[in-house]
């Protein structure tokens, strides 16, 4: 590939990948981690995926699940130190 052609491709990839950001928040809002959204869109794309409509809906799906893990894992952290605490008051 020329050089002409890797820079085309690159300027097309950089396209595919602002407009699968901008749909990814819209959906997503503000409250996101926009790092882990952008990591996993280029994954997608380096995997081939060119649909920036597909690869929106895929890096959301991954940050909802990535944030309901890490939601779920504050939560039962916060049960433990409660667990702990209410133990240490009746001993």
């Amino acid at each position: 590939m020329t050089k002409h052609g890797r820079q085309r491709r690159k300027t097309d990839d950089q396209f595919i990948l602002d407009k699968a950001m901008e749909r990814a928040s819209g959906v997503l809002g503000r409250h996101a981690d926009y790092d882990r959204v952008r990591s996993a869109i280029t994954k997608f794309l380096d995997l081939g995926e060119r649909d920036f409509g597909r690869l929106a809906d895929m890096a959301v799906k991954v940050e909802l699940s990535v944030a309901r893990y890490e939601a779920t894992q504050r939560a039962a952290n916060t049960s433990d130190i409660v667990s702990n605490d209410i133990r240490s008051r009746m001993n």
